[in-house]
């Protein structure tokens, strides 16, 4: 049985999903609403005869009661028996399964978003969650269209009605700014004139709705509903409209409305300028539990610093993305990403820290577009832009750059909006961090031969299996394969780049004609990897050693050509293109050299920005370095490099001088590190 009452617009009572009206008469509706919305309180009968009758004898008022406490127990149908009227006290006890209010469960929603602390409400997925149920539940005023003559029972249903209409209010205009920020102007016009229909001379709605209307290309209805906004405040308070309105129409005026400093970005959380973009076609599997406990933290008003720390290939990057994407409301002022390049030379960063500290200040300043001059460090210049803007700033790969952490520090200390999430494989170990750390995905410790149901739920297999089914391996999992994957994820720990890369080995209708491993092959070979014996691997722990196999046995199936090229492309430590990519390899052509990058790719040995930028993982890229140490190329490879740097110093001198200059010095230093 359920049992269904709703206050919010008419009073309306459901029992399994048929409507039942047997209360008779408004003042049993009114007791109704009344006690549910003190469910479980035992209240005096004197009290509520008060309520519904003040004008009447307590005699007369008390007999009123008894009446209308009858028909509330017969309306109340199958829970009747929840009213317990005896002695001088009445008492509903609602059920918790099978009974639900409508406002109750408002009530519930808004407290849970007052008691969450967060910087902003449309920044904090959970909270914005709840705000979504609200506005879903809001079909009216409480108690609307009753016609009870109490003076007293209004009073108390105004304060209720004002309370639920306010989080009602909120929560749309709530939405209504996180759907700006998503562009998605037709839901940001939904919840805006929601908004407006609940309090119509509410401004930052009707700001909201301008620039619903200016960013889907309705220019002249936003300029329209400016005009409304104008009348609308001179009727209720002879007041004109503010200046932060008076600037939106302005600019609307201009062309220039379509979007504001919330909206600037395609979607809430879009990585300025651009974020990793090979990684936004990856499937994000599990972590759900890792992605809220980073999301609660980021939108805790009094975090500054975040670590999420782990082993390289584990996912950090990933989870820290996903996190940032959904956090972005939060920081009105930007989310950006700034990737630290791996591999640095250890030798040159640990010769001078500050060398370390600017080169983490320049990767921010080009990261967030903040200009640099020959008058202020770099450091100097980054912390007074962020001084007075709230933003969240994403240090990927910040292992390699410890020497920086002071400036880090100094940064957060002048600038109070500021807040960092940093990757890294150690925890930073100051005051202000607040560490999570990762590990690989939940490896199953056994399961039977075909035994499916039992493994769906674990992570590492969910994604073997669904990267399997990318590649066109279809039902991978459900078919004798099932613990050979399983004994490959165990080997590589959990650790997404190496079961990414053990897939790719795989046979796959795309490659039928290459060499290929069956899974029980590569099973056998990174079980055999995992074994204590094996010399050249025995100082490292178990799915280090497994993941090493796994490179071996990747490397195994290319062909002579791209072992060169994966070897050769070492020497490129950052992003590159495929124009830098064929003059290390010496291919005839760029479109060489690209068919090269992508057959690497199509292995999980090469990542893509996009179509003309590459990189290697930094696990894999200390793979490649020795495979070219051994190769005996490793000079030729330099000498390649330094003659293509210097080609392209040449062909960049005009651009050094130029407004775009800082963006050709980071590409050089890029090409140089």
């Amino acid at each position: 049985m359920r049992w269904e009452l709703y206050l919010l617009g008419r009073f309306q009572l459901a029992v399994d999903g048929q409507l039942v009206d047997e209360f008779e008469a408004d003042s049993a509706r009114a007791l109704c609403a009344y006690l549910c919305l003190h469910n479980g309180e035992a209240i005096r009968r004197e009290r509520l005869a008060t309520l519904l009758w003040p004008e009447q004898a307590q005699e007369n008022a008390l007999r009123n009661l008894r009446t209308a406490l009858s028909r509330l127990r017969r309306g109340l149908g199958p829970l009747s028996e929840a009213l317990h009227s005896a002695n001088q006290n009445v008492m509903l006890t609602l059920p918790q399964a099978g009974a639900w209010v409508d406002v109750l469960t408002l009530q519930e929603l808004s407290a849970a978003i007052s008691a969450h602390a967060h910087r902003r409400l449309e920044g904090c997925p959970r909270c914005l969650a709840a705000a979504h149920q609200i506005a879903e539940l809001y079909a009216g005023d409480f108690l609307a269209g009753f016609a009870l003559e109490s003076e007293t029972f209004w009073e108390w249903a105004s304060l209720q009605r004002e309370t639920f209409h306010r989080a009602a209010l909120d929560a749309m205009t709530a939405l209504s700014s996180y759907h700006l920020q998503c562009q998605a102007w037709n839901e940001a016009e939904r919840y805006a004139r929601h908004a407006l229909h609940l309090e119509p001379w509410r401004e930052e709605s009707h700001r909201h709705l301008m620039q619903a209307l200016a960013g889907s290309g309705q220019r002249t209805a936003a300029l329209r509903q400016f005009h409304l906004c104008q009348q609308v405040l001179r009727r209720e308070f002879d007041a004109e409209p503010e200046a932060a309105t008076v600037a939106l129409y302005a600019q609307i005026h201009a062309h220039k409305g379509q979007r504001n400093r919330n909206t600037d970005s395609d979607r809430p959380g879009q990585l300025s300028p651009g974020g990793p973009h090979w990684l936004d076609d990856l499937p994000f599997v599990g972590r759900a539990a890792e992605l809220a406990t980073l999301i609660d933290r980021l939108v805790a008003p009094t975090t500054r610093l975040v670590t999420l720390v782990g082993e390289g290939g584990v996912g950090k990057t990933r989870l820290a993305l996903r996190a940032a994407r959904r956090v972005a409301p939060s920081f009105p002022d930007g989310v950006f990403y700034i990737e630290l390049n791996p591999e640095q030379s250890g030798q040159a960063i640990a010769a001078l820290a500050s060398a370390a500290t600017a080169r983490v200040a320049q990767h921010i300043a080009y990261a967030c577009a903040i200009p640099l001059d020959t008058q202020t460090s770099h450091e100097m210049s980054v912390k007074r832009h962020f001084r007075q803007r709230s933003s969240l700033l994403l240090l990927d790969g910040f292992e390699q750059s410890e020497e920086a952490l002071p400036f880090l520090l100094a940064l957060l200390e002048e600038a109070p909006g500021c807040v960092l999430l940093v990757t890294t494989h150690r925890p930073l170990s100051v005051r202000l961090e607040w560490v999570l750390r990762l590990e690989g995905l939940s490896v199953s410790p056994a399961i039977g031969t075909g035994d499916y149901d039992a493994v769906a739920p674990v992570e590492s297999l969910r994604l073997f299996e669904v990267l399997a089914q990318r590649r066109g391996i279809a039902a991978f999992l459900h078919t004798d394969h099932l613990n050979a994957a399983w004994q490959i994820c165990q080997a590589v720990g959990g650790l997404p780049l190496g079961i990414e890369l053990a897939v790719a080995c795989l046979p796959h209708v795309d490659r039928l004609n290459a060499a290929q491993w069956s899974a029980e092959e590569l099973a056998h070979i990174l079980q055999r990897a995992a074994q204590p014996g094996e010399r050249t691997l025995s100082d490292l722990p178990p799915r280090h050693r497994g993941l090493r196999a796994l490179f071996e046995a990747s490397w195994q199936l290319l062909e002579a050509d791209l072992r060169q090229t994966l070897a050769s492309i070492a020497v490129l430590r950052t992003v590159f293109t495929p124009a830098a990519a064929a003059a290390i390899i010496d291919a005839p052509a760029t479109d060489a050299a690209a068919q090269q990058l992508w057959r690497l790719v199509d292995r999980s040995l090469l990542q893509t920005y996009d179509a003309q930028h590459f990189r290697l993982h930094d696990r894999i890229h200390r793979f490649a370095v020795e495979k070219l140490a051994a190769s005996g190329q490793e000079l030729l490879s330099h000498q390649r490099h330094a003659r293509y740097f210097l080609r392209t110093l040449a062909d960049t001198e005009y651009a050094l001088h130029s407004c775009d200059s800082f963006a050709v010095q980071q590409q050089l230093v890029a090409m140089m590190e």
